[in-house]
C-alpha cells in the first residue's frame, strides 16, 4: 500500500473498538488501520492523536493520520515506527498526559542504554 509491499504486524491499543495485533499491508496509514482493521473508534471517541511506534516513537496529531506507517515516512516528523505498537488517542485523552506517562515510563523502566 502507498508504494510498499508485503504485510506487517501492528499492535494497536487505545480508543479503537477492536484493539489487538493486526496483520495489515506495509505502508498503511493509521486512519486506514483504524477503519479497516480495528472497527473504527470507540463510541463517543473522536480520533485526536497517535503514537505510531509505541512509547518511544513520538506522538502525532490526527491531522497527520494519512502518513504511511513506515520507517522513512515518519522520520521527517521526528517519529518512527519502531515496534509498530500503535497507540490511538481520542479527544478525551491528553497528549501532554501521554507524553508525561511516556517520560515516566522511561525514567523508571529504561535499562540505561538509551539515557
Amino acid at each position: 500500500r502507498h508504494g510498499r509491499q508485503g504485510l506487517r504486524s501492528f499492535s494497536v491499543s487505545g480508543r479503537v473498538r477492536e484493539p489487538g495485533v493486526k496483520l495489515a499491508p506495509a505502508g498503511i496509514t493509521v486512519r486506514e488501520l483504524i477503519a479497516e482493521y480495528c472497527g473504527g473508534m470507540q463510541d463517543g471517541h473522536d480520533f485526536y492523536a497517535y503514537l505510531p511506534g509505541g512509547a518511544s516513537g513520538g506522538i502525532l496529531p490526527a491531522h497527520m493520520g494519512d502518513i504511511p506507517l513506515d520507517f522513512d515516512t515518519l522520520q521527517p516528523y521526528g517519529c518512527f515506527i519502531g515496534s509498530a505498537a500503535v497507540v490511538v488517542l481520542s479527544h478525551r485523552d491528553s497528549a501532554v498526559a501521554a507524553a508525561r506517562n511516556t517520560m515516566r515510563f522511561f525514567r523508571d523502566e529504561s535499562c540505561g542504554q538509551c539515557t
